[in-house]
């Protein structure tokens, strides 16, 4: 009796898994960090939205270390506090898996920014950022051609890190539906950036194919920080 009541139990259960599986994002893969959510649900565009604010604060972190180069500010600090405090109050979250942590986004965004600052204000014999940020400012500041021409590149890495992130969305909304299709995408960008990008006037430490490595390595690796639920509710849907 015992071991028929096993065996329909089990025979249940079968019946069950065939019918319902438990829903899971499957990961981005590549280079990407990351769960690639459901196209068109509340949660893919939900983290969507994350994706892109991510790439915004990038801008405007850039920006605050190009405001010390041309004498806006003598410190970046201030201008840094703002431009996430803003991230974390207007990025909206309410679809979003509780994964996602903007705080952790934020200051996670900041470290590699600050990091990575030298790969664009390189210049040796300027004088240091100081704090958090590593790179000089150039000798010629604020309106010497080295300056100038670094704080044009600083604008075009932001662009291109939001460019990087869109084709990470494009991904997640089933535009592109393979790693071979986003790299595609990132490569163009890529592309564009080196080919664009002005540097006339630049000390020669600035190297563009470098810094479109360095962008595009940290915006997959970074991925997670928007793309982070693996499954969308931790419930079961029918297959």
């Amino acid at each position: 009796m015992v071991r028929m009541r096993i065996a329909t139990l089990a025979a249940g259960l079968m019946l069950l898994g065939a019918g319902w599986v438990t829903a899971a994002n499957p990961p981005f893969g590549g280079d990407d960090s990351g769960f690639d959510p459901p196209n068109k649900s509340k949660l893919g565009k939900c983290e969507d939205g994350v994706a892109k604010a991510s790439g915004k604060l990038v801008a405007s972190l850039i920006k605050c270390h190009a405001d010390v180069v041309g004498g806006k500010a003598t410190d970046d600090e201030a201008c840094e506090g703002a431009a996430i405090g803003k991230f974390t109050t207007k990025t909206k979250t309410t679809d979003c898996g509780s994964c996602t942590n903007l705080t952790t986004a934020a200051a996670t965004i900041e470290s590699i920014v600050d990091n990575n600052n030298n790969s664009v204000f390189c210049q040796a014999n300027g004088t240091p950022f100081g704090g958090d940020d590593t790179g000089n400012v150039p000798a010629d500041a604020p309106k010497g051609p080295q300056s100038k021409c670094a704080v044009g590149v600083g604008k075009a890495v932001g662009k291109l890190a939001a460019a990087i992130i869109k084709c990470h969305i494009a991904r997640a909304d089933g535009k592109t539906t393979d790693d071979a299709g986003e790299d595609a995408c990132e490569d163009a960008a890529i592309a564009k950036f080196t080919a664009k990008t002005k540097t006339t006037g630049c000390d020669p430490c600035v190297n563009l194919t470098a810094i479109a490595g360095v962008v595009e390595t940290n915006s997959d690796v970074g991925n997670g920080l928007a793309y982070c639920a693996s499954s969308p509710s931790g419930a079961f849907v029918a297959e």
